[in-house]
């Protein structure tokens, strides 16, 4: 005879896709829902369900020091540390994004920016303001992503701590919202810039990659088209990021000119400010290729690319 518990999750049904904008945002957030679902509540009402009824996270993330044994289990001061590192690397990098617009939206109008300019020629017509323009294009397209992942972060924390019903805590959707949030959108604002694009370059990755795009010919797709669009979009993705990163180094020097010729006394004020220049672009230049994900994908190909390391369509 089954239990309570047993006759009540039997009772969850799997989500069904959403059609217009709310299935592009869907889309989005958490693709392949359905299925997913599926999966997630197969796993709850059979073998594992004593494990999904207990799970809850803590409202300190498990930071706190710990009082019980069982609590003493989970911590580790590597993790407080990681954590603080993690979010100060992010709010460095908002300072870094917000201050380079802000930069940019100041010169606005003005005739006498630096002549350092590169892939155009500094003495044709509004050299200048044609430089600035895609300068600030840049610029403003990585605040909108940045506000859009901070903005969402703080939404999903908020739904799940406050206003969450146990319906929803049955699926699969808010526990992957968390896991996106957590492993996915704050390291990635650690070190994100337009940059990050340029990875489509990555000797390291294209094969990876194109290796897993290889797997739709096993579904039916032809060979050349998959090869077409693949190449088609790395070309197209790589190059908005080598754009990019020239425009960003260019403003970069840019900035480190204004800053020495402006300082008579060159203090230690003037060297801050190079470093904190400087430091901001590499720290995006480390986020061209995110090593955590690189590692994650070879982990996966370790664990289901069998004995030779090939992924396969399911």
């Amino acid at each position: 005879m089954a239990n309570s518990d047993e006759r009540r999750f039997s009772l969850v049904r799997p989500v069904t896709k959403r059609r217009g904008l709310g299935g592009l945002a869907d889309l989005a957030i958490c693709p392949d829902e359905d299925e997913r679902d599926t999966i997630f509540l197969e796993s709850r009402q059979r073998s594992s369900d004593i494990f999904f009824r207990h799970l809850r996270i803590r409202a300190d993330g498990g930071l706190n020091l710990p009082e019980s044994k069982l609590e003493k289990l989970f911590f580790s001061p590597s993790r407080l540390f990681s954590a603080v590192m993690v979010v100060g690397f992010a709010l460095f990098n908002i300072y870094t994004i917000t201050s380079n617009w802000f930069v940019l939206f100041r010169q606005y109008g003005q005739t006498t920016a630096s002549d350092f300019m590169i892939l155009i020629d500094s003495r044709a017509p509004n050299a200048n303001f044609y430089f600035w323009i895609m300068q600030f294009i840049i610029a403003g397209c990585e605040v909108l992503v940045m506000v859009t992942f901070l903005m969402y972060s703080i939404y999903v924390a908020l739904k799940y701590n406050y206003y969450i019903s146990e319906q929803s805590l049955k699926h699969y959707r808010i526990w992957h919202q968390l896991y996106q949030i957590c492993c996915e959108l704050i390291p990635t604002m650690t070190n994100f810039s337009a940059m990050k694009s340029l990875q489509s370059f990555n000797p390291q990755i294209i094969g990876s990659r194109l290796s897993l795009e290889l797997t739709r010919v096993e579904e039916g797709a032809s060979h050349a088209s998959v090869v077409l669009g693949f190449t088609v979009r790395t070309l197209l993705s790589g190059s908005l990021g080598f754009v990019a990163f020239v425009l960003k180094f260019a403003q970069l020097v840019q900035s480190l000119e204004k800053t020495i010729k402006g300082d008579a006394t060159y203090g230690p004020v003037n060297v801050l400010t190079q470093i904190a220049l400087l430091f901001g672009f590499v720290n995006q230049a480390f986020g061209i290729t995110q090593v955590s994900q690189v590692e994650t994908a070879r982990l996966c190909l370790f664990i289901f690319g069998g004995e030779d390391s090939k992924i396969q369509a399911g």
